[in-house]
């Protein structure tokens, strides 16, 4: 049971990039999807009480995943990170790093805290390259507490000196990985995306958001869904920029599997 609750929680792959010439030396990027780490003190359970099924969520399942499954999760996650061939270049993070409806503004502070200590604790000593999700922004303050907490951190992880927003890009040799935020106001976001893949040089580009851009299916959940018309120029920037390039949506790999 605990390895069928693992591979709900974490979904692992290993992505590893191919040569266009044999002798080009591979490696392997480990991804992550949707994690939701959560403990139980880090919600104001009276404002939980009164959402019946984020309450029955919290209580009945993620606190309970991230008891069972955390220790293990980790620890095999260190493992690939130090021993795995081809060498692993990163790790990709893709949002819903934490459970959110932490409740308060204090308790968002304390929940995001408690996420990237977590993190912190695996020691990994390749770049953690994470992209925004919907539970990262859910609840009172957690908005606030993603600009605090998140924002830092996911920087220092990635190797950034700083983030003014999720939206961002991360180049490790000839592989880009670009972080988009759907949830971004800024009408430039789309822009700023195309910009960063038509401007990139590396072979290799990833485009890193949490929502699925195409659905998989009538009922899956997508990105833009209430504005088609936005969602099918990101679908196009996300496949091609301004010309056709080796892009690969990271979301919908996600979604396949």
């Amino acid at each position: 049971m605990n390895k069928i609750l693992f591979v709900l929680l974490s979904l692992l792959t290993s992505l590893q990039s191919y040569s266009q010439e044999q002798n080009e030396k591979e490696v392997s990027f480990l991804l992550l999807g949707d994690i939701h780490y959560d403990l139980l003190e880090d919600h104001d359970m009276e404002w939980l009480s009164t959402k019946p099924d984020d309450l029955r969520q919290v209580t009945k399942e993620y606190s309970i995943f991230t008891k069972n499954t955390w220790p293990e999760f980790s620890r095999i996650i260190s493992g690939k990170v130090q021993k795995h061939q081809p060498s692993i270049k990163a790790v990709l993070q893709m949002g819903d790093l934490s459970e959110g409806l932490a409740g308060s503004p204090q308790k968002a502070i304390q929940m995001a805290n408690s996420a990237f200590k977590a993190v912190n604790k695996m020691n990994m000593k390749v770049p953690f390259i994470m992209t925004k999700g919907n539970h990262d922004i859910t609840g009172p303050g957690a908005k606030e507490a993603f600009e605090k907490v998140y924002l830092p951190n996911m920087a220092r992880l990635a190797g950034h000196p700083s983030l003014q927003s999720a939206n961002y890009t991360t180049t490790l040799d000839d592989v880009l990985f670009v972080c988009y935020d759907p949830w971004d106001r800024n009408p430039e976001g789309l822009q700023q995306l195309k910009k960063s893949l038509a401007g990139s040089k590396a072979t290799y580009k990833f485009v890193m958001l949490h929502e699925p851009v195409i659905p998989v299916n009538e009922r899956c959940w997508h990105v833009f869904r209430q504005d088609n018309a936005k969602r099918m120029q990101l679908e196009y920037y996300a496949a091609f920029g301004e010309k056709p390039y080796d892009t690969v949506n990271i979301s919908e790999l996600l979604t396949s599997n």
